[in-house]
């Protein structure tokens, strides 16, 4: 189940733009690794190098979501394919855990809020295909706050359920951070505007 699973999330994956990268000697067997990137004048011209891990897991227990997002964000440079970590460019890691089973722990490791760290956006999951079941934080972040639809829409391609309740989906504040990213976007357009014409 977790490889058809896997199979399919990375199909997914794949027809929306990334790429499959070889996971090597460094991850378990059976781990998928896929990243892509983008740049949108919403995002003030910065460049997302966006990278997904499908780690499959028999049962999560107290420490894997952690463990595996500590792991991910510490290779989040090698990952996206950059030397390193510059101005102007950032990067998100989604690791996913797979597992068969999970305990209650498990689940609140994934569903917690995000650690802030320099230039890389961590959002952990953590996925049960046999029930259905999955856990990822749902409030709002701050940190990369403008990539948050973003990355929303990720996450809900990784699970492949438009609705699903992911980064954003809480309802806590949603009206003051869609009002934010409205205004982050027109700042971002009129940044664009006023370097075309200085260029001009």
């Amino acid at each position: 189940m977790h490889q058809a699973w896997s199979d399919a999330a990375t199909s997914r994956l794949l027809a929306a733009g990334y790429e499959a990268l070889d996971a090597g000697d460094d991850w378990p067997v059976g781990t998928r690794v896929l990243r892509r990137r983008d740049r949108r004048v919403g995002w003030f011209l910065s460049r997302l190098h966006t990278v997904v891990v499908l780690l499959p897991v028999d049962h999560a227990t107290t420490g894997h979501i952690d463990r595996l997002t500590e792991t991910t964000a510490g290779r989040a440079g090698s990952l996206s394919g950059r030397a390193r970590r510059r101005s102007g460019n950032g990067i998100a890691v989604l690791p996913v855990l797979v597992c068969g089973a999970a305990d209650e722990q498990a689940r609140d490791e994934a569903a917690a809020p995000p650690r802030r760290r320099w230039a890389v956006v961590a959002l952990p999951m953590l996925v049960e295909p046999d029930t259905g079941r999955h856990a990822a934080h749902r409030g709002n972040i701050t940190w990369g706050g403008v990539f948050q639809t973003f990355l929303a829409e990720q996450q809900r391609l990784v699970l492949g359920d438009p609705r699903a309740e992911v980064l954003g989906s809480s309802g806590h504040g949603r009206a003051g951070r869609a009002a934010l990213l409205a205004l982050l976007g027109v700042a971002g357009v009129l940044f664009l505007a006023a370097v075309l014409l200085l260029l001009l």
